[in-house]
């Protein structure tokens, strides 16, 4: 076990003596059955228990579990024990005073009752309060652990230091100076030979469970404490390093640098920066350095104080190098700057598709976050430079969270779906937070690093992939950035913290102690302070450079205030925190103008704060999510959706800056609410799936009409309709229900979205107008109207009924004439018509009936007499020419690919040339108004294509050529690639010399003549023979392998000429003797070479050698080497395969027992099968297997001895006399030990004599020490002075009864219970007592009496309980009680007002149930009721009782 490295204050001295534990345990190596005892010090660690209930509390608990080799991490507790938050009184903690408190598990595994066969590696262990708010662990608030050791396992610790017990020990801080001492001591799991290193050189030894010792330390800079323990199976160690800072190195800030990471041009520098003002030291470790503190790490500080900073050389260019900085010995922290997090608790949950080649955590080497830093990191290249950025008055914004969008999670699942998003027309995705926050899934409102992605969503390459997709196809990308808070893993909050009362220090450069106003989350940041700016304007700056994001949307603005308020006064205008959003949006415009800068600034409207933000540039969220809910739902009540008018009273801005929406991340899904709340008459049900998301349509037609910026929450436009709340809570996890879009009703609502989102966007010039009317307020049939400034542009009316019944309203069109219903759900005539159904209006004002749900979005149709353009058609090219843009005669001329619909572009279209076919391409003018669009044919007429030929053409030498073929028209044959004059006849190639030749062909067409093909002839060398080797020999019967040969494309025959060859090798058959040719030839370039011959001679095999098959010695004879008969002998020690030998073997006789040896002869280069020879080595016998010793009481009845072995001889003296074949059986008559002697024999000899010892035990005496305890009415324990070794028959009965009734038999201990006894009954009693469990008459006699009264106590509180019988009474009594603790103990009588009349007792006592009996005290009391209160350590119990 190797603890982490261990860093030292220098400014304090002293030493470490016997400093206490934050966990301390016994056993110090628990086994998985243990009784374990553990205490936790709360002055130590987070302190989250210090102080609690004055430092003893009865309200401690723990929540325990463990570790198995099943587990995927330290958070993976298994077999968890009590629920969190609650008293189960199983799960109190014992305290023991001074902030310690104590829990005990008995055994191990039947406690949390896990399985045989699962092993056991750690207790996991938390104290807590009863409510489960408070909690008691390591200093970086992680769970503590317990290890657990195997039965046979040898294991060393160091104890002193002493360590938290984090996942991987780590040694608590030390205070320790050059020249000072340091306490050490170390224990093992058994007595061993324990050593003590200190950098190596051993300080002390010792032969025993623990060693200790006190070494001077005379050097600053790293050291590392070794524990070594060999227990003669073999060494176990145990280390801590620790280090001594050395003078701090005082520099300035080398020039150019910022804070965090700073690369240097040669990509092997990195110079490092942190902003760390009143920090004593600082330095930084990591992969660069084997992940130690070292003095060459130690990091500069600036004269100032505030910064300190280092370079680290020699990095290899594009490797990533994890690190941290170690801050003032105790603080661990990741660089806030980095762009990349290692998560020792959360990496391991992401998968390789989204993050692929993930850096792995340094496990084992440190704890927490860690940076990462990457010289020479290969750059995206991106392929938009220049995106231009939607006009922000008309965003259509689609808010999405990447968790819940796909199962995939991740920014390639964006880039997978980014049809979904063209297809419904928005032009900005707004993302919820991507950069790191605590944990995996999360919303991101919980960030810890302001600069680096989360990993869950994939890489930062894949992020910019997205935003780079979403710019080539004209869609901005929006930022949710969270700056009003951070989680306590963010270096701002670890840097400076109260761990006492867990949150922020007073001296926290960037942070609240507490927040000032009422939008307090997680740790609240002071954008007063002038760190907290530099953050959150480098973090903007960042993202919007490397990212090309488009613009920001900032969470919670109302908490960038220091003013104090409550949830009233917080909605007054505040000059502070105007100036501090002032100054943000100042930072980020200043560098890009055409940047979104969005707040969330949610609260009462009208507003002048939110005015004045919107007169300065900013955009604000518009929460129109109740409102419109109550219309999708069908009611009046508060449906009034004005408040989505950037210009009307609820808002009065001057500008359209309100991003109104129904729905954000943060409301309840409308379409459930529809479901589940919605209204109904008649047939028309809201709470039916069609009917609620008819009235979503009707939502949308007056949403995206109204001018300024509008929102979609992701899935709103197909219905979404699990609920906010669903699966565990608001932020857990939702499924994105992609099936949706394959219910008609939910994709109709999805195209409606596309058509409306389509039309605002198509027509700026009508929603960008600043004069509309509405009436959005008076019921549910609402009324918009806008239209194009331009008289005689297009006006637009919207109208929707979101009732449940029919509504009819006057409403007066702009304009009478045509009109289409451009968008609608109508299904009559007229303005009741569906879309793109046209109506005349000879009337502009009309009395419009919509049915539930209906919605019409009507588009005036101007008349207009602008004539066609004109153009030259059709435009004909050849495939692959180089087109130009078309053109036309026209003013204000609009190109469409339609005839009809679709919106124009002023830009004239270069015709594409790489298909072949006809496209029509259509042009309008508009003088006033549009004319008709004039259609343009282009025809792409193929270039010709080469002809088809077939290439290359092979021949081989001086073979007969014929003419070339091609497939085409009009051939031409030509003898170069250009140039040169063709001719219509084929030419015949010639075969006479090796080589290459190549001849081209082209073919004429419409098109012109095409590009020439090349055919290349191949004249080819046949090939000579191939190699071989011949003739190859076998023996008879063996096992051959295919023939070779060296060539290519070989091909095999068994003749010399003719046949047919194949390409696999033959493999020649061993089966009879003699020779038998084979040929084969080689291929290349198609040409077959001469065969060559390979001979293949069998040879006989031989018999196996003559051989005597068994030869026998005894053990340790002298052996002579082996024979047998034969030629060319060889000798092997195994029947198959090993190493042969010509020398034949001499046995070894030393063991005994048999080894075969296998002999073979070989004649004409075969060698035969091989003969076994057995050799049998027989061994002297050991002594005869004996049951040794045989005891027997005195005079009992005994057998025969036995032994295990062969033709056994007995005798009486261990050498010498004679022995005997029959076993001896012992005499008993007398006490004592006798021994007998027993030998066995074999061909080889006799063995030694085994001894049997027979012991006979003297009979003991008859019991003594008789008592009983524990009497009750109906039972009793019977007790005896037991005596080691001796056994006890125990029967008890009536003093009148003849017959004894058996409690127990052959029992060793000096107690038993005895049950279902009469009360108030006297009863006889005896225990006798035997060498053996056998029962002989020598008794002892006693006598009892059951009692009068039940002494069982009911209804406990807090382990308390007292009782007194009888009830009522007169003077005597008898009072039965029961204490939880140890300490004074008082009984008193009060009367019914409490007042106390008498005390009955006062003493110590500790846990367990007493009995009082009161002869004459109660005497005196007069006649009434009274209550009889028993009292310990401030707790007890009472009870009533009547005196007569």
């Amino acid at each position: 076990m190797k603890k982490f490295l261990l860093v030292i204050l220098c400014i304090c001295t002293g030493v470490i003596t016997n400093a206490q534990r934050l966990l301390s345990w016994t056993p110090e190596f628990p086994l998985d059955n243990s009784n374990l005892v553990f205490t936790v010090d709360c002055t130590k660690g987070n302190q989250g228990l210090l102080n609690y209930g004055g430092g003893s509390s009865n309200d401690v608990y723990v929540h325990v579990g463990v570790i198995t080799n099943l587990s995927t991490g330290p958070s993976d507790w298994k077999y968890v024990k009590f629920t969190w938050g609650s008293t189960d009184p199983l799960a109190k903690a014992t305290a023991l005073g001074a902030n310690k408190y104590q829990y005990t598990i008995n055994n191990v595994r039947s406690f949390f009752g896990v399985p045989a066969g699962e092993t056991i590696l750690k207790i996991t262990a938390i104290f807590r309060n009863g409510a489960g708010t408070q909690k008691q662990v390591n200093s970086d608030v992680s769970d503590m652990y317990i290890p657990v050791y195997g039965s046979t396992e040898f294991a060393v610790r160091l104890n002193l230091p002493p360590f938290e017990p984090r996942y991987i020990p780590w040694p608590e801080p030390l205070n320790i100076t050059v020249g000072s001492n340091l306490s050490i001591a170390g224990v093992a799991s058994a007595s061993s030979a324990l050593t003590l290193k200190l950098d190596g050189t051993t300080i002390t030894t010792a032969t025993a469970n623990s060693i200790a010792a006190n070494p001077s330390i005379t050097t600053s800079c790293e050291h590392k404490i070794m524990l070594e323990g060999n227990d003669g199976n073999g060494i176990k160690k145990d280390s801590f390093s620790f280090y001594i800072n050395p003078t701090i190195n005082v520099a300035a800030l080398p020039a150019g640098v910022q804070e965090g990471i700073n690369y240097a041009p040669n990509n092997t520098s990195v110079t490092l920066v942190l902003y760390a003002p009143n920090k004593t030291n600082v330095s930084v470790i990591g992969d660069f350095a084997g992940w130690v503190t070292v003095c060459a790490n130690q990091m500069n500080r600036t004269p100032d104080g505030n910064y300190y900073w280092l370079t680290i050389n020699g990095l290899t260019p594009g490797t990533e190098y994890g690190y941290q900085y170690v801050v003032d010995n105790t603080i661990k922290i990741a660089d806030p700057y980095a762009q990349k997090i290692l998560d020792p608790n959360n990496d391991q949950y992401i998968n390789a598709v989204t993050y692929p080649n993930l850096k792995p955590y340094p496990t084992g080497l440190t704890t927490g976050l860690v940076s990462v830093l990457q010289t020479a990191e290969p750059q995206y290249n991106w392929q938009v430079n220049n995106f231009v950025k939607p006009d922000k008055k008309n965003l259509v914004i689609y808010e999405l969270l990447i968790r819940d969008f796909t199962v995939q999670h991740s920014y390639q699942a964006l880039i997978d779906s980014f049809q979904y998003f063209k297809n419904i027309g928005v032009n900005a995705i707004q993302l919820m937070p991507v950069n790191e926050f605590s944990g995996n899934e999360s919303w991101g409102y919980n960030p810890n690093f302001y600069f680096a992605p989360d990993k869950y969503y994939g890489t930062k390459t894949k992020l910019k992939e997205f935003i780079d997709k979403c710019h080539l196809n004209g869609i901005a990308v929006i930022l949710d950035v969270v700056y009003n808070q951070c989680d306590n893993d963010a270096p701002q909050a670890k840097l400076y913290w109260d761990a006492a009362n867990n949150r922020p220090a007073a001296n926290n450069p960037w942070l609240n102690v507490t927040a000032p106003h009422p939008y307090s989350v997680f740790n609240d940041f002071n954008h007063t302070s002038t760190a907290t700016q530099y953050l959150v304007k480098r973090s903007l700056n960042f993202w919007a450079q490397e990212y090309k994001v488009d613009g920001f949307r900032f969470d919670l603005a109302k908490g960038f205030t220091q003013t104090v308020t409550n949830t009233n006064t917080v909605e007054n205008y505040d000059a502070s925190r105007v100036a501090n959003l002032k100054r943000y949006y100042d930072t980020v415009i200043q560098n890009i103008p055409s940047q979104y800068m969005i707040l969330e600034f949610l609260g009462t409207t009208p507003a002048q704060e939110e005015q004045e933000y919107a007169a300065y540039g900013w955009m604000l969220w518009g929460n129109s999510n109740v409102t419109y809910n109550q219309c999708t739902m069908g009611y009046t009540t508060n449906s009034d959706i004005t408040a989505m008018v950037y210009n009307s009273p609820l808002r009065n801005f001057n500008n359209p800056a309100v991003i109104g929406y129904s729905q954000s991340h943060d409301e309840e899904r409308t379409m459930f609410k529809n479901l589940l709340f919605g209204n109904s008459s008649g047939s028309y049900n809201i709470k039916n799936l069609p009917t609620a998301l008819r009235q979503e349509e009707a939502a949308a037609s007056v949403i995206f009409t109204i001018p300024g910026p509008k929102m979609i929450w992701q899935f709103q436009e197909r219905g979404y309709d699990s609920s906010i709340n669903a699966n565990g809570g608001r932020t857990a996890n939702k499924p994105p229900l992609w099936h949706y879009m394959d219910d008609a009703n939910r994709k109709h609502l999805y195209d409606t979205y596309s058509s409306i989102i389509q039309f605002r966007l198509s027509n700026p010039a009508v929603f960008n107008n600043t004069s509309f009317t509405y009436d959005l307020s008076s019921g549910l049939f609402k009324v918009f109207q806008i239209a194009d400034p331009n008289t005689a542009g297009k006006k637009v009316t919207v109208v929707a009924n979101f009732d449940v019944t029919a509504q009819t309203k006057s409403v007066t069109f702009q304009v009478t004439g045509d009109w289409t219903n451009y968008i609608s759900n109508g299904i009559g005539t007229g303005v009741n018509g569906a879309t793109a159904s046209n109506f005349n209006l000879t009337a502009a004002a009309q009395s419009i009936t919509l049915q539930p749900g209906e919605y019409h979005i009507y588009a005036s149709v101007p008349a207009c007499t602008t004539a066609t353009p004109t153009a030259t058609t059709p435009v004909n090219y050849c495939q692959n020419a180089v087109a130009v843009p078309l053109t036309a005669t026209g003013t204000n001329l609009l190109w469409y690919t339609t005839a009809t619909g679709g919106t124009g572009s002023t830009t004239a279209p270069t015709p594409s040339t790489t298909v072949v076919g006809s496209t029509t391409y259509y042009v309008s003018q508009t003088v006033g108004c549009e004319s008709p669009r004039l259609a343009i044919v282009v025809n792409i007429t193929a270039t010709t294509p080469p002809p088809t030929v077939t290439t290359p053409v092979n021949y081989c030498q001086n073979a007969v050529a014929v003419p070339l073929t091609a497939t085409g028209t009009n051939l031409l044959w030509y003898s170069t690639a250009t140039g040169g004059t063709g001719s219509t006849t084929a030419p015949t190639p010639s075969t006479t010399v090796v080589g290459n030749v190549t001849y081209y062909v082209s073919q004429t067409q419409s098109c012109g003549e095409s590009p020439r093909t090349a055919i290349v002839v191949n004249v080819n060398i046949i090939p000579g023979a191939p190699a071989v080797t011949s003739p190859v020999t076998y023996c008879q019967n063996t096992t051959a392998v295919a023939l070779t040969a060296t060539g290519i494309n070989l091909l095999w025959y068994t003749t010399s000429s003719g046949g047919t060859g194949t390409t696999a090798a033959p493999i020649p058959s061993t089966a009879a003797t003699g020779s038998t040719n084979y040929y084969v030839t080689q291929t290349t370039t198609g040409c077959e070479s001469p065969r060559a011959a390979i001979t293949v001679t069998i040879n006989a095999t031989p018999t196996a050698p003559v051989v005597s098959s068994t030869v026998a010695y005894c053990q340790n004879a002298v052996a002579v080497p082996l024979t047998a008969t034969g030629t060319n002998l060889l000798w092997y020690t195994a029947a198959t395969g090993g190493t042969s030998s010509a020398t034949a073997p001499t046995p070894s006789t030393a063991v005994a027992g048999s080894t075969s040896y296998y002999v073979s002869q070989t004649t004409m280069g075969c060698e035969s099968p091989r003969a076994i020879i057995t050799v049998t080595v027989t061994a002297i016998p050991a002594a005869p297997v004996v049951n040794s010793p045989i005891t027997y009481c005195q005079n009992a009845v005994a057998v025969a001895l036995t032994a295990t072995g062969s033709n056994l001889l007995w005798y009486t003296t261990a050498t010498g006399g004679t022995g005997t074949a029959i076993a001896p059986i012992p005499l008993t008559t007398a006490a004592g030990t006798t021994a007998y002697y027993v030998s066995q024999s074999n061909t080889c000899g006799t063995s030694t004599r085994a001894t049997v010892n027979v012991i006979v035990n003297p009979v003991p005496a008859a019991p003594t020490g008789l008592t009983v305890t524990n009497i009750t009415t109906t039972a009793a324990v019977l007790n005896w002075t037991a005596i080691n070794g001796v056994y006890y028959t125990v029967d008890y009965k009536l003093p009148a009864a003849s017959v004894w009734s058996n409690a127990a038999t052959g029992i060793s201990t000096g107690t038993v219970n005895i049950s279902n006894l009469t009360i108030s009954t006297t009863y006889d009693w005896r225990v006798s007592a035997n060498c053996a469990a056998t029962s002989i008459n020598n008794y002892t006699t006693a006598q009892f009496t059951t009692s009068s009264h039940n002494n069982g106590i009911a209804n406990l509180k807090d382990g308390f309980g007292i009782k007194i019988s009888p009830n009522p009474l007169i003077d005597k009594a008898i009072i039965d009680y029961i204490v939880a603790g140890t300490g004074a103990v008082t009984i008193d009588i009060t009367d019914v007002f409490g007042q106390r009349v008498q005390t009955l007792y006062t003493g110590n006592q500790n846990q367990g149930q007493y009995q009082l009996i009161i002869n004459s005290q109660l005497k005196t009391l007069s006649a009434g009721v009274y209550f009889i209160r028993l009292q310990q350590n401030g707790k007890g119990s009472y009870t009533r009782f009547l005196k007569l």
